[in-house]
């Protein structure tokens, strides 16, 4: 069982960057940097294949802006979270879309947890 460490975003924050260079960028979208599941739950969670976490942090958001498009226009972080289960990090990031459908993703960021 996992237990969430979640980091609860109040009134939805603008970020700075859309992301959208993520993909050119080493850590973007790299083959091989995405492995594992579809990231509809913690068994079967989208693995993140970085080696730092600036790397895997740009990693997820490229990951959910290419399935569910610009962030702050088409979809909005509503909650972010973290959990251990034996020696696997997982975070998860709660969104909604624009129309108003609220979605989970899971990642497993094991390989970059922890390190600058």
């Amino acid at each position: 069982m996992l237990d969430w460490t979640a980091q609860r975003l109040g009134k939805p924050e603008k970020v700075q960057s859309d992301f959208s260079d993520t993909l050119r960028r080493p850590g973007g979208d790299e083959p091989g940097m995405y492995t594992g599941g579809s990231g509809t739950s913690d068994d079967s969670p989208v693995v993140i294949k970085a080696t730092d976490s600036m790397s895997g942090i740009l990693a997820e958001y490229a990951w959910v802006q290419g399935r569910f498009g610009k962030i702050n226009s088409d979809w909005k972080l509503v909650l972010r979270s973290h959990g251990a289960v034996g020696n696997r990090h997982l975070e998860k990031f709660d969104i909604q879309t624009s129309d108003g459908r609220k979605h989970t993703i899971f990642f497993d960021i094991t390989s970059f947890y922890g390190k600058p």
